[in-house]
């Protein structure tokens, strides 16, 4: 879930809401089982090593949020690159809502 939002300096930010959690059972159609959310808010054109970052400091240093990546609605799995800002990570498809996740310490 992503919502555009202004910052204080009325620079276009953008609020993530980031699941940790891991995909239940072996193969690769198994369910994703959600295991905690995070919420991170962000400038647009922030490099989206930020949000590695910040999710590094809600979940702890040992998180695996470098790993961090979208499924659209169809189901289909983008990775984020950090050295792109986040408005090239996530917005790069009108119309399209990723959902954020990365995998827990077990995934």
């Amino acid at each position: 879930y992503q919502r555009r939002v202004r910052g204080t300096d009325g620079a276009p930010e953008i609020r993530l809401e980031i699941e940790c959690g891991y995909v239940v059972g072996f193969s690769a159609n198994g369910q994703w089982k959600s295991t905690s959310k995070y919420v991170v808010t962000v400038a647009l054109q922030d490099p989206f090593q930020d949000v590695i970052d910040k999710l590094k400091e809600l979940a702890g240093p040992n998180a695996k949020a470098e790993k961090i990546h979208g499924i659209d609605a169809q189901g289909n799995k983008y990775n984020m690159d950090p050295s792109k800002t986040v408005a090239e990570n996530v917005l790069f498809k009108q119309g399209t809502t990723l959902q954020l996740r990365f995998p827990n310490l077990l995934g």
